[in-house]
């Protein structure tokens, strides 16, 4: 019998900390605010990327014409 009341007793000083922890983790939400600002990131540099992948075309038929009008003048 004494041994029951040894591990229900150690069961409880076990347990009670788990619990405390377990809600914590699940109150907390500074790690769902950090996968929310790392979509944010991740949609702008999308959008950087094509916007410079965008101009870079641009820019790069522009020069094309730019040399190849130096290379036809006399």
């Amino acid at each position: 019998m004494n041994s029951e009341i040894r591990n229900v007793s150690i069961l409880k000083t076990q347990f009670v900390p788990c619990k405390k922890v377990l809600s914590r983790f699940k109150d907390d939400e500074s790690g769902a605010t950090a996968i929310e600002y790392a979509m944010i990131a991740s949609g702008i540099s999308i959008v950087i990327i094509t916007a410079v992948y965008s101009i870079g075309s641009t820019i790069n038929t522009y020069f094309g014409d730019v040399q190849d009008d130096y290379r036809s003048t006399p």
